[in-house]
């Protein structure tokens, strides 16, 4: 007898179905809403493009400004520039997760829609309007590519493909309860753990987006002289300010990892660590105005005890869950859980790194490797001590 939990896998009424499309193949839905959602981007991008281009009064046709709004289109999805020449690899994440937001949208709808009745079906549903949409991605970075901009058709295809593919994935396995069926069938320790790691990495990562709110608020000041030295007006400070939310999740990061301790570099003669500062020649982008000129030493005491107080969440999280275990188990499972929430910062470090043009610029970012060991090291320690702690108790 087949499990009607892997064959039957909608979980949503059939009166959300749309005629149209629900005696359809699976894929069928899905590539509607993953037009849809490259539709919805494309659009918006190009349109925040042109009135950029109308408020400057930049030279050249209006058709250049669309070109940039579909490039920057492809830099949401990962696919990376150049600008005369000059590799742009650095991920507005922000932008990347609104573009991952419509993506899941599109996914759900498609699979409320379509119906899936095997896990094959499912699968299909996402792959094929993934491939789709990379495909299109190529398409848009063909013709989006002129003396000033280009971008690599192959990367575009390869990083469009992979955004679409966690967007439409996980809500195709969202609205279906594919993703729910997958997670049940891994072993309890398995799941009991991953949920640690998961909310050591999140505990450290609110810290960081913590700090980079407090780091603002506290150089309003230096931020609002740089957006007025650079004479941009309203359209362009508008502009900028969007730019500047586009990077606040990679600062989150970055922020982070200087509450880990290998901190980050701006670029040769600019870094940030726990320890001390050392700022060079920025871009003239405003939110950089945030950087701190100094770390003082109890400051920096401070923020490394994040890291042990993320790990002790991850332990308490593991303990609620498993109370009759034995110790040797409960730090074994502690311990497994501090390297998982190290290898997903040391993840979110190498996404959030980059080049950003210009050769002082060539490198951006967290080193991924030093703050994955580091995390996996301090979020350890906290985790230990707070199941010793427990047990004794």
């Amino acid at each position: 007898m087949a499990d009607t939990r892997t064959d039957l896998l909608l979980t949503r009424p059939a009166e959300r179905l749309v005629p149209a499309l629900a005696d359809r193949p699976t894929w069928m839905p899905g590539l509607v809403a993953a037009g849809w959602s490259a539709g919805v981007g494309m659009v918006a991008l190009g349109a925040l493009a042109l009135v950029g281009w109308l408020g400057g009064g930049a030279p050249g046709e209006p058709t250049a400004a669309l070109g940039a709004g579909a490039a920057l289109w492809l830099v949401g999805h990962g696919s990376g520039v150049e600008l005369a020449g000059l590799p742009v690899t650095l991920v507005p994440w922000g932008l990347t997760l609104l573009l991952l937001y419509l993506l899941h949208r599109a996914g759900r709808w498609a699979a409320a829609t379509a119906v899936p009745a095997r896990a094959r079906d499912a699968v299909l549903g996402a792959l094929v309007p993934s491939l789709a949409y990379g495909a299109a991605a190529t398409v848009v970075a063909v013709l989006a590519g002129s003396a000033a901009v280009s971008v690599d058709p192959r990367r575009a295809f390869a990083t469009a493909t992979a955004v679409a593919l966690a967007g439409l994935g996980s809500g195709v396995a969202r609205e279906t309860g594919l993703g729910r069926n997958l997670l049940e069938r891994l072993p309890a320790r398995a799941r009991r753990i991953g949920r640690a790691a998961g909310l050591g990495a999140a505990a450290v990562l609110a810290a960081g987006a913590v700090l980079v709110v407090l780091a603002l608020l506290g150089s309003l000041g230096r931020v609002h002289a740089l957006l007025t030295g650079l004479d941009a007006g309203v359209v362009g400070g508008a502009l900028l300010s969007v730019l500047g939310a586009a990077l606040l999740p990679s600062m989150a990061v970055w922020a982070s990892a200087v509450a880990i301790g290998p901190g980050f570099t701006m670029g040769a003669g600019t870094s940030v660590v726990s320890g001390g500062t050392a700022v060079g020649v920025l871009p003239a982008l405003p939110v950089l105005g945030a950087l701190p000129e100094r770390v003082p030493a109890p400051l920096g005491v401070l923020l490394l005890a994040l890291p042990l107080a993320a790990g002790a969440a991850a332990s308490w999280s593991l303990q609620r869950r498993s109370p009759g275990l034995g110790l040797v188990q409960s730090l074994a499972d502690a311990l497994l859980a501090a390297v998982g929430a190290g290898l997903l910062l040391g993840l979110a470090a190498w996404l959030t790194s980059g080049a950003a043009g210009a050769s002082q610029l060539a490198s951006v970012g967290a080193a991924a490797a030093p703050v994955a060991l580091a995390a996996a090291v301090e979020l350890g320690v906290g985790a230990a001590v707070t199941t010793l702690v427990m047990r004794r108790r």
